[in-house]
């Protein structure tokens, strides 16, 4: 027990479930950990605590990790630029958004778009 909540408080794990489908219905917001937590109604601290007690990572691992899921998707299957799937999925341009990419996949957007 952790003053009158045990341990893992289930309301916590839903806080941070309902976080998770804001998020990734927002994506192409400028989102951080502090925005996450916020939405939680949590300090950013507990917020990161229980987020990486629920999805065994960090807040800022899984927003690179769900935005660049979304800019594979867009890249494979439509004909936007580049700099329209970097601001929908949340980056400020197509070069932060390749940066991610190159570092996280080992290729760029423009590379990837070509291989599929």
């Amino acid at each position: 027990m952790v003053g009158n909540k045990p341990a893992h408080d289930p309301t916590n794990k839903n806080r941070i479930k309902n976080v998770l489908t804001w998020a990734v219905n927002n994506l192409h917001q400028k989102i951080n950990t502090y925005d996450l937590a916020n939405r939680a109604f949590l300090t950013r601290s507990t917020f990161d605590r229980h987020f990486r007690e629920t999805m065994q990572t960090s807040p800022h691992a899984w927003l690179t990790k769900v935005r660049l899921e979304k800019a594979q998707s867009l890249l494979a299957s439509s004909n936007v630029s580049i700099e329209t799937v970097a601001r929908s999925c949340g980056y400020v341009s197509a070069l932060s958004l390749r940066i991610s990419f190159k570092k996280q996949l080992g290729l760029t957007p423009g590379q990837f778009r070509k291989l599929q």
